[in-house]
């Protein structure tokens, strides 16, 4: 897909060169790099595809909504949603944004998360996952409000007050609402959630290079940030806290 980050100083690329692993030094080497070369490198390499041939990953369910069950089960479960609706403009932005995450989902998998994928996900679905014992992270990406509400596949308003405290997974770290306006409910939403639960949300508009750019630490950071409610994380950032926490049976 892309280089991982990394805390040591080099990395190696396919052909086994050393590269530099700073920001800095990645922008410094991609000068005169075009937009579209970088885009490029975002194409999965390890494709959910390639990984359910192999018989790393089963599928469970036909459709919109897909479950992705690993070998080894961890007991956690991630969920994935899209809020788009169902008009052709919408639709071929979902599918754009397909080959950003697919490869967040395939490595989620092979670390043993259960992962629900569902690409028309109503209010219903999101507020079932959040209620998930099991739930330990809930990504949303869609259509939102400048009052930090979101919007579902059926084109029905979500906001905070929707979510029943008592019922959130108490194992869930983190929210993460991919839609306009999302962040500027930010404390509504932190409440609603619960102060176990990360949030990541959008203060203002949302275009598709900063969502690529959110799912993958890649090429197109040097072109335009993400610019969520809390920009040190990206979406692998938060996938790897939840492997990290331990999961609470009350």
């Amino acid at each position: 897909m892309y280089q991982p980050k990394t805390d040591v100083t080099t990395q190696a690329d396919r052909s086994g060169a050393a590269q530099p692993s700073s920001r800095q030094a990645i922008q410094k080497s991609l000068r005169g790099t075009s937009y579209a070369e970088g885009a490029a490198q975002l194409k999965p390499d390890d494709t959910l595809k390639a990984k359910k041939k192999a018989g790393a990953v089963t599928v469970v369910g036909t459709g919109a909504r897909r479950t992705y069950v690993p070998k080894k089960p961890n007991g956690k479960t991630l969920y994935f949603f899209f809020g788009l609706k169902g008009n052709k403009k919408d639709l071929g932005i979902r599918d754009d944004l397909d080959n950003s995450i697919e490869d967040d989902i395939a490595s989620a998998v092979l670390q043993g998360f259960t992962v629900t994928y569902d690409r028309a996900g109503t209010k219903a679905d999101f507020l079932a996952a959040l209620y998930d014992s099991n739930c330990f992270g809930l990504y949303w990406c869609g259509h939102g409000y400048m009052d930090g509400t979101i919007q579902s596949s059926a084109g029905a308003k979500i906001r905070p007050s929707d979510i029943d405290k008592t019922k959130v997974s108490s194992n869930i770290q983190y929210l993460i609402l991919v839609a306009c306006g999302s962040g500027v409910a930010a404390k509504a939403w932190k409440a609603a959630v619960g102060a176990q639960c990360r949030f990541q949300g959008w203060v203002k508009a949302v275009n598709l290079n900063q969502v690529k750019d959110f799912n993958t630490d890649s090429i197109l950071d040097k072109y335009v940030g993400h610019t969520g409610t809390d920009e040190s994380m990206e979406l692998d950032d938060y996938i790897a806290v939840a492997a990290r926490a331990k999961k609470k049976t009350k």
